[in-house]
């Protein structure tokens, strides 16, 4: 079988930190959505002079919390990916 360069092993291994790196922003992306809703969501509900939509702040607190839930297991099942792929790519170059 042939070996693979170390210029297309290093390149391979970049991208899986790429990928990694973004796993990372997306998860960034889910906690700053998660406290807007929140913060949204209880200045709704705490305001008496928004009271009228009160019913939307808990809506808000409810979807903020589902968001913070999404994102926690898009993260941890997308590092479960990227640790396969790194070690798949390091079996390789030892072939």
């Amino acid at each position: 079988m042939k070996t693979q360069s170390p210029d297309k092993h290093l390149a391979a291994l970049m991208t899986v930190e790429m990928i990694c790196l973004s796993n990372e922003r997306t998860f960034l992306t889910y906690l700053r959505t998660f406290m807007v809703l929140l913060s949204s969501g209880v200045a709704l509900v705490k305001w008496e002079v928004l009271s009228k939509y009160e019913k939307v702040g808990y809506v808000f607190i409810v979807l903020s919390f589902i968001t913070l839930a999404i994102g926690i297991y898009r993260f941890f099942a997308e590092r479960r990916h990227i640790k396969y792929l790194e070690k798949h790519y390091r079996e390789i170059q030892t072939l």
